[in-house]
């Protein structure tokens, strides 16, 4: 899975306009974050078509870069993410992007995680997480 950060002004409308961009080609947000650094903003965005998204994004003169994540469904109760942290942490990975994706209020809840070694990740999801 891959993930969108799109680099904007900050200033109004920015967001609308990566917005109209994406719905005039099809593409679905799945899950939307930002940050503010003085005048500039990032905007990070995962999407239901990553190919239809680069191409609006890239037609519209809007500047992105992609990067992958991984998605890691926790369950949604009291110190998840710190027992989740810490494994990741023992592991010498480091967490370079989180966020919640999707909508799951009860059960589960899933996230998006870029890591600073993706290969290691995946390998120490795969091995030790899924006990």
């Amino acid at each position: 899975m891959e993930e969108f950060i799109i680099f904007v002004r900050n200033k109004p409308h920015q967001l609308t306009r990566v917005c109209e961009m994406l719905s005039k080609h099809d593409v679905n947000i799945e899950s939307v974050a930002s940050e503010v650094k003085g005048e500039n903003a990032i905007i990070k965005i995962v999407t239901n078509d990553p190919t239809k998204g680069k191409k609006a994004l890239r037609d519209a003169g809007i500047p992105f870069e992609t990067k992958e994540i991984l998605v890691v469904d926790l369950p949604n109760r009291p110190g998840e993410l710190s027992r989740f942290t810490k494994k990741i942490g023992l592991a010498n990975l480091n967490i370079e992007s989180i966020y919640m994706i999707g909508n799951e209020r009860l059960g589960s809840r899933k996230l998006a995680i870029r890591f600073n070694d993706m290969k290691k990740a995946k390998e120490i999801l795969r091995e030790n997480l899924s006990s």
